[in-house]
């Protein structure tokens, strides 16, 4: 006995001839994901508000830039902003706007920016799933696999 009777059968697609088959409506493939943009972590939210505040400023954005440098060839560049430049991306991230430089977006897609507070220091990281490689330190990285220069951080 069947859980559910019937007493006709039921009609399957393959069933139905091949020209009508072809003209069933199909599931579409999911959509792509549209890149992560960068935000910020709850730490970093608060450090960066209490930053401003410490400086008396009733508003300021984070700016985000990658710069050529340090010893795995890229390394970060933040700082207060009042207003993006004409080429930035302005995004939002629990309730700071950022700036980010659009020659640096394609190296920051899905970065999250934390703030640390231990005993080996205090100051604003990046984690960035398109970094490679970074530097011992963490100051610099790479996205494209190329190593880290002998010698030791230079930043």
């Amino acid at each position: 006995m069947s859980a559910v009777e019937t007493g006709e059968r039921i009609g399957l697609p393959q069933d139905k001839p091949a020209a009508e088959r072809m003209s069933l409506p199909m599931a579409a493939p999911p959509a792509p994901e549209p890149p992560a943009a960068v935000t910020l972590s709850q730490r970093a939210a608060r450090a960066f508000r209490e930053i401003l505040e410490g400086k008396g400023e009733s508003y300021g954005a984070l700016k985000v830039a990658v710069m050529g440098g340090g010893c795995a060839g890229n390394q970060y560049a933040m700082a207060i902003a009042r207003a993006p430049e004409p080429t930035d991306i302005v995004l939002e991230s629990r309730g700071v706007d950022i700036f980010v430089d659009s020659s640096s977006a394609h190296m920051m897609v899905g970065a999250e920016i934390d703030f640390v507070d231990s005993m080996m220091g205090r100051g604003f990281t990046v984690r960035n799933p398109s970094a490679e490689q970074t530097c011992g330190c963490g100051s610099s990285f790479n996205t494209n696999g190329g190593g880290v220069k002998p010698g030791g951080c230079t930043a």
